[in-house]
């Protein structure tokens, strides 16, 4: 499932109940309005050409689940209405095409970023794409070379040499204690609209900077400018 380890866990301590390989197969309504939903278990298949085993339904293990509400949520995608007329290239998955250098499309001076380009990411990295993209159109507007910044350049290089390995043992004394995010107990949030995570304390915060910013190795790169 697509989602956060802590995301289910804090989902599941509220109460959701989640039914995994599992296909809704008819919505039981009465007088106007949905009473059940009709579902089927499913299991893996026989691996494809691809590698991928496809959920195939299990004969007879059909089973109902009583409800009055139904919300679809079966994914996302990028809504381009508003590029359909122009040239912009689109990739088969329905993403907008964007150069990784600039992030300028197929379209001379139109750039994009974030999740229409990506697919579905997080928001801290949607927000470096607005930025990058950003600067980019400003090197554009003032006839410059539209590039990303160095550092963003560095960041390509070291993804693409992985300099870190996880399973690597280089014997590292023992670090400070991670400080994780407390948050409104159960029966708290799951009555309220208030924020759940309550964050840490500027004290805290500082710790676990401190802890996350003692490096103990360093990556050497050789850049042409």
């Amino acid at each position: 499932m697509p989602a956060d380890e802590v995301e289910i866990r804090e989902a599941e301590e509220e109460g959701i109940a989640f039914h995994y390989l599992t296909l809704p197969k008819r919505i039981i309504a009465d007088d106007g309005a949905v009473r059940s939903v009709e579902c089927i278990r499913m299991e893996l298949g026989e691996p494809d050409a691809s590698g991928r085993r496809r959920p195939v339904p299990v004969e007879g293990s059909e089973f109902i689940i009583e409800t009055d509400v139904i919300i679809s949520a079966i994914g996302q995608d990028s809504d381009l209405f508003l590029i359909s007329g122009e040239p912009i290239a689109v990739s088969k998955w329905g993403t907008v095409q964007a150069d990784e250098n600039n992030l300028m499309t197929s379209l001379a001076g139109i750039f994009s970023g974030g999740d229409c380009v990506t697919g579905p990411a997080s928001l801290v990295e949607a927000l470096a794409a607005g930025r990058d993209a950003a600067l980019t159109i400003d090197r554009y507007l003032s006839d410059a070379d539209p590039e990303l910044p160095t550092y963003r350049k560095l960041e390509k290089y070291v993804n693409k040499v992985k300099v870190f390995d996880k399973d690597e043992k280089i014997g590292l004394l023992g670090g400070r204690i991670r400080r994780h995010i407390e948050c409104l107990p159960v029966e708290t949030r799951i009555r309220t609209f208030e924020e759940v995570d309550l964050g840490l304390s500027a004290a805290a915060a500082i710790q676990d900077a401190e802890r996350c910013l003692r490096c103990y190795r360093i990556a050497l790169l050789a850049v042409n400018e």
